[in-house]
């Protein structure tokens, strides 16, 4: 066996990361770049020269090869070790399109073939716009229009060819995966004329230079550092008793351990920050353990699980993910933090505490898969039709469960129409077979949002769950099942149905009868019916009503969830503290659904490792004393804190801000004020918050409080 560690006392840190010679960072004195920076900061911005650096050329790409996905990672800034952001317009949040798209060429138009990729890769579509300030920007070509542009679950990144300020049109260089969508929201990247905000950067991909306006004043003291490289860190491939204990991974472009075909290894204790693709893949391995790791600030998927165990005779693997932090992570990707892939048997998803992310955390495809006691929140923060727990696209993926889960403060507040739920726990495209029980669902938002959303599956079990103020306790759809045709056989939950296995004998038949029950029945019916779903003895409480479809409610046994808003006593343990548990007196008392109580221990959900919340930051934007800010583009901002959640913006009229005007609360660490009056001055502060169950806490901005005054 094999054991790599720190000697006592010690610590190692593997990185990719580039330090930059304070020799390359200089004013910035180039009158073509100049004119493109607001004048106001542009003598507070510096530019650095990388063309001569050990760094892969990857971080000068916009936009990654072609495939079926328009992904890409861009290599972040760091100064002292916070990450800088590549500048973005607007600042925070996103643009609707409002039907205004020509959709251009897809993936889907290709059928999903790779080798037919050549017939689309100019297809770009292209989105109108109305802001008149777009109309005095340059074409750089090398900006691009990240979010949601074709469904709302789907994040992509797509260069930009050209802005025609004729036309008003944004020109796409490339196609979509689906094709730009009537609802698509967006925003522009990599734009100089972006940089307004205090750690905010451009890169050059033909000078290869960096345009940085420092998320503080620069001093010799302070250091840059770039991420560098796409190499994997450290790459483990048929081996096996390997313990990996206490080792920090940083800074790598690509991924940081890739275990590969390999077993009985351990990651434990171990921190994994900064990392741009994944930062620990297990592909082909059994009986491997990742416990009580941090997993921070991670720009793509931080744990991706692979062809592990053998699905055909389920033969388990015997992975664990248990334990761990994950706190901010995918940074750009947009559609999940734990991956878990149709080839996987095995795995279990125990006692982790996982935070901050715009998309879905866990998504599963798995067989034999749990997933439980974990507590997940501040998640799918701008995307909609999704699950902060999904499962779905497979008929025979049958008895995995997802029980003992706290799931909370999710969503976004974009209202606009047309959009789908959000939901705690998503059973997604028919899915059938999944058992869902004794979670907690909060989502303490009642904007398009649900506790649990079956999408059209069979033979699913929920029961024993607690939903606190959400839009939905319940959605149930019929999809598919509303076709009395044979339509199910040319879907892709039907042609996904493994020709390598034989469901109708052992294992198959012993282990996950409803396997072969769902496919005899379908093929003697020659249609498909979402039957046999089992859904009683949940609660719910300040709730919206339930969405239940007729046809899957004809076909089994769903009923709506037991609304406890009324009871006038204080029903659960202590909402302060969340703990949403009920007291088992009152669920005795009006013979309540047996959902998780004060007989069940509440501190076995989430990690026990410890986290360092409280961290320092400053606030740094407008600067104090300053004048002359717009009225209507009053933008503040600070530094990023680990481990904060949320921060909260106090504005008052005096200096000890008693008289305190406006709170606002945000997750980005900027916002856009309104409504506050010309000639005015103000005094502000933030608060950064910790929103975890076990770790909650508040702290202040190191620098204390700031004023401005408006024009």
């Amino acid at each position: 066996s094999l054991t790599i560690k720190a000697k006592r006392g010690g610590e190692v840190v593997f990185s990719n990361g580039t330090d930059v010679d304070s020799s390359l960072i200089k004013p910035i004195k180039d009158e073509s770049v100049l004119s493109r920076i607001p004048a106001e900061i542009a003598d507070k911005c510096v530019q650095i020269d990388i063309s001569s650096l050990n760094t892969d050329n990857k971080i000068f790409t916009i936009g990654n090869e072609y495939s079926f996905k328009n992904d890409y990672v861009f290599a972040p800034v760091y100064l002292n070790g916070r990450r800088q952001k590549m500048s973005v317009w607007p600042n925070s949040g996103y643009i609707d399109a409002d039907g205004s798209v020509e959709p251009g060429a897809s993936v889907v138009q290709i059928g999903w073939n790779i080798n037919r990729i050549d017939e689309i890769k100019d297809g770009g579509g292209s989105i109108e716009y109305s802001q008149t300030e777009l109309n005095s920007w340059e074409n750089s070509g090398s900006s691009f229009v990240t979010g949601y542009l074709s469904n709302d679950y789907w994040g992509e990144v797509i260069p930009i060819k050209s802005i025609d300020k004729t036309t008003q049109k944004i020109n796409l260089e490339r196609y979509s995966t689906y094709g730009l969508s009537a609802n698509a929201r967006w925003r522009i990247a990599n734009a100089p004329e972006a940089i307004d905000l205090p750690g905010e950067y451009y890169i050059d991909p033909i000078k290869k230079i960096i345009y940085l306006y420092p998320d503080k004043t620069l001093s010799s003291a302070d250091k840059i550092t770039l991420m560098g490289s796409d190499k994997t860190i450290i790459n483990i491939d048929n081996a096996k008793n390997i313990t990996f204990e206490g080792i920090t991974f940083d800074k790598t472009y690509g991924t940081a351990l890739r275990l590969s075909n390999s077993s009985n290894v351990k990651i434990t204790n171990c921190v994994f920050e900064n990392i741009g693709d994944c930062a620990v893949e297990i592909n082909s391995c059994d009986t491997t353990t990742v416990n009580n790791c941090k997993f921070i600030n991670n720009e793509n998927v931080p744990v991706r699980i692979k062809k592990c165990g053998d699905v055909a005779i389920l033969k388990d693997a015997e992975i664990n993910i248990t334990g761990n932090v994950f706190y901010n992570s995918g940074l750009q990707n947009y559609n999940r933090l734990i991956d878990i892939d149709e080839n996987n048997c095995g795995i279990n998803i125990s006692g982790n505490t996982i935070s901050g992310t715009d998309s879905g955390v866990i998504f599963n495809q798995g067989t034999n898969v749990s997933i439980d006691h974990n507590e997940i929140y501040n998640a799918a923060r701008n995307s909609f039709d999704c699950g902060v727990i999904e499962t779905g696209r497979m008929f025979t993926i049958y008895d995995n469960t997802i029980e003992n889960n706290y799931i909370h403060d999710f969503g976004g507040n974009d209202t606009s129409t047309g959009r789908a739920a959000v939901n705690g726990v998503f059973l997604d495209d028919m899915v059938s077979g999944q058992i869902v029980r004794y979670n907690i669902i909060v989502p303490n938002n009642k904007n398009k949002t649900a506790g649990i959303k079956i999408g059209g599956g069979s033979d699913n079990t929920v029961q024993y769950n607690t939903v606190v103020n959400s839009c939905n306790g319940l959605i149930v759809e019929r999809r598919l099942s509303g076709n009395e045709d044979d339509s199910v056989f040319s879907n892709q939950i039907w042609t996904r149905i493994r020709s390598d296995v034989d469901y109708s004998v052992a294992p198959w038949i012993s282990q996950h009868p409803g396997v072969s029950k769902i496919i005899s029945r379908i093929t003697d019916e020659k249609t498909y019916r979402a039957k046999d779903n089992k859904v009683t003895d949940n609660v719910s409480y300040n709730c919206g009503s339930d969405k239940i479809d007729d046809n899957p409610k004809n076909y089994g046994v769903i009923n709506e969830f037991t609304d406890i808003t009324d009871y006038t006593e204080s029903i659960f343990c202590s909402t302060d503290n969340q703990d949403f548990r009920l007291k088992s007196e009152f669920v005795k008392r009006y013979s309540l659904p047996e959902v998780l109580s004060d007989l069940n221990d509440i501190n076995s959900i989430g990690s026990s490792t410890e986290i360092d919340t409280g961290s320092s930051f400053d606030i740094n934007y407008p600067y104090s004393n300053s004048g002359n800010i717009d009225k209507d583009n009053c933008w503040l901002s600070w530094q990023g804190a680990d481990f904060a959640d949320v921060y909260e913006v106090v504005i008052a009229t005096d200096s000890a801000l008693n008289n305190t005007i406006m709170r606002e609360t945000t997750t980005d660490n900027c916002i856009k004020i309104e409504g506050l009056e010309s000639g005015k001055t103000y005094y502000w502060t933030v608060y950064a918050k910790n929103m975890s169950r076990k770790n909650a806490s508040t702290w202040a901005c190191a620098n204390g409080t700031y004023c401005f005054t408006l024009k």
